[in-house]
């Protein structure tokens, strides 16, 4: 569903789970864990994901994700913004 989905404050995506399908809307759920020394986010800011031909995002150093925006786009353009 588009807008964005997010780990509760303090927890930071480990993982995502996807049904049996490799399409966008396929993802069902994120894995979300807490890390010993956090009990709440830092500065949490907006990151465009520019994937080109690539199909994988690496976050800044020293940054966590602790969540997606989803747009109605079934592809990885779908997925433009991560926090």
């Amino acid at each position: 569903r588009p807008g964005w989905s997010m780990c509760p404050n303090g927890y930071f995506m480990a993982g995502l789970y996807r049904n049996g399908c490799n399409a966008l809307h396929c993802l069902e759920s994120a894995k979300c864990c807490k890390l010993k020394r956090s009990k709440q986010w830092g500065n949490c800011e907006n990151h465009s994901a520019h994937f080109g031909r690539r199909s994988n995002f690496e976050c800044p150093h020293g940054k966590f994700m602790a969540g997606v925006y989803r747009t109605k786009t079934d592809n990885l353009g779908g997925i433009p913004h991560f926090k």
